[in-house]
């Protein structure tokens, strides 16, 4: 009997190395043109650290000076004030075993989302880079 060992796949990322400015725009236009499912917000494998229900994750660094983290701590406030559960986020981890092709489009999903616009905002396990808090908010009512 033959056994193999699969090692497991630990993807971590840190959004200080983007240097607070933003990913890549290409990236996020790739995933602009995907099938959206809920307002323009993406269905995705949310990292391991951010699958708390009725929360949303805003990723971005924290104290940027440039318009990237402008915008983000414009959202969060936002947010907060309509009374909704914000955790902002720098960095995330995936932590994955033997996943099925399915799961493996989904973080794929998650990748692309991930390298658009800063801020990158998961809500319920939906995704989007560099959305507007209307946005954001519409796609949390939708997805209680």
């Amino acid at each position: 009997m033959k056994i193999k060992y699969l090692h497991p796949l630990i993807l971590s990322l840190s959004l200080s190395l983007v240097a607070c400015g933003g990913g890549d725009n290409n990236s996020a236009e790739a995933t602009n043109s995907e099938t959206q499912d809920v307002g323009g917000f993406v269905a995705s494998r949310l990292p391991d650290d951010m699958k708390a229900k009725n929360t949303v994750f805003i990723f971005a660094p924290q104290h940027c000076p440039k318009a990237a983290g402008q915008r983000a701590d414009a959202l969060e406030r936002r947010l907060k004030s309509q009374g909704l559960k914000v955790k902002r986020k720098s960095q995330f981890r995936y932590e994955a075993y033997n996943l099925s092709q399915k799961e493996m489009d989904e973080m794929d999903k998650t990748m692309k989302i991930m390298n658009g616009e800063v801020p990158v905002v998961f809500v319920n396990e939906y995704g989007k880079a560099n959305p507007s808090a209307d946005e954001v908010l519409a796609v949390y009512e939708a997805t209680q």
